[in-house]
């Protein structure tokens, strides 16, 4: 599992709005091709073949599953300002998916950041 290319992948994918409109749109194709692609780049012209995700990740961002995604280590604010655009159609505001989002992670406690 890596935290870090979880987190990679929300932080991209949030503030590109040309990738977070794909993955709206058709997270099951867009996954498996961020990670092929964007989500290999480390810089302009230099790639990694080293990072991947785990099977249960890739699940978890395809569903877009929160509570699956914070308890394999999500940094939280990141899956939530990812997820903000991606359910706020559903809540009338952003407080009601707030309170929504904490009410689902709630039972799963604190992350762990490691050390």
């Amino acid at each position: 599992m890596s935290k870090y290319y979880v987190d990679k992948f929300l932080y991209r994918v949030d503030r590109n709005p040309a990738l977070l409109q794909e993955y709206m749109r058709d997270p099951a194709a867009f996954v498996p091709r961020w990670e092929d692609g964007d989500g290999r780049q480390l810089t302009e012209v230099e790639r990694t073949s080293s990072l991947y995700f785990t099977d249960e990740e890739r699940r978890a961002l395809v569903e877009r599953d929160i509570p699956a995604l914070y308890a394999l280590g999500a940094h939280p604010f990141l899956l939530l300002t990812l997820m903000i655009p991606v359910y706020e159609h559903q809540f009338g505001d952003f407080l009601t998916f707030a309170h929504e989002f904490r009410n689902k992670i709630a039972d799963l406690g604190r992350p762990d950041f490691g050390t």
